[in-house]
């Protein structure tokens, strides 16, 4: 469910030496009906089919040592006492994922991407972006997730974007990204011509504060010399 969402005045949040389009935007979501929908999207392939038959061989392979992990991960959560005492910091990082870049699709009209989990080669976790899309304006964007159940951890999520724009993770990405993309995206990217996104669980009375907060971090150095920043905060309801 969509709390509020709009572009950012960048005068008024002290961000008026960027050129760099700002948005951000909070969303509710009920914990087990976003792990339904994670389990759903992981049971449809139909992404694949739309491949070269090379492409469909390899990431049918990658995709099959990836799904019981996330299988097992959601399967535990749905089965287990709403006491309060499990952890789901796994799963929460795959709600987040999955309404971050949902949130993209939805309230910005972004282009779909399968998630990172599905097509990337490492069997358990990620090493790099959680999520993608395409934005409007045929810009390729870079989101990471961030979970914790007490905190707001914008902060955390902010820093790893960072972090992977100075590795070169974007750039890495690349030759899987362009089976999901425009040709105009990909030319976009070649030429320096990309966004960002980070989108985090929100544990607060105040969650419009704690965007407010995001919106204000000062860790946004290298973000902010791109085209799209996306900001979004996730509030999920206990099971």
């Amino acid at each position: 469910m969509l709390i509020k969402k709009f572009e950012v005045d960048k005068v008024k949040y002290g961000l008026k030496n960027t050129n760099t389009k700002i948005y951000a935007c909070l969303v509710q979501v009920d914990a087990s009906d976003s792990i339904a929908s994670v389990i759903k999207e992981i049971a449809d392939n139909s992404w694949i089919s739309k491949l070269g038959i090379v492409d469909q061989v390899a990431y049918d392979a990658r995709m099959q040592a990836t799904i019981q992990h996330i299988m097992n991960d959601c399967m535990i959560f749905n089965n287990s006492k709403p006491t309060g005492q499990y952890d789901y910091s796994v799963v929460g990082e795959y709600i987040v994922s999955k309404e971050g870049r949902q949130t993209l699709i939805s309230q910005f009209g972004h282009r779909f991407v399968p998630l990172a989990e599905l097509w990337k080669e490492k069997e358990i976790g990620n090493p790099g972006f959680d999520y993608h899309s395409e934005s409007t304006t045929q810009i390729i964007i870079f989101g990471e997730a961030k979970y914790n159940a007490t905190n707001n951890p914008y902060t955390t999520a902010i820093n790893q974007v960072e972090k992977f724009i100075t590795k070169k993770k974007d750039s890495k990405e690349l030759s899987d990204l362009q089976k999901f993309v425009s040709k105009n995206a990909v030319t976009n990217f070649l030429q320096s011509n990309k966004g960002f996104s980070i989108a985090f669980s929100i544990k607060s009375d105040n969650p419009l504060a704690i965007l407010d907060n995001a919106i204000l971090s000062n860790k946004i150095v290298q973000i902010t010399k791109y085209d799209e920043f996306y900001i979004i905060g996730v509030v999920i309801n206990d099971k």
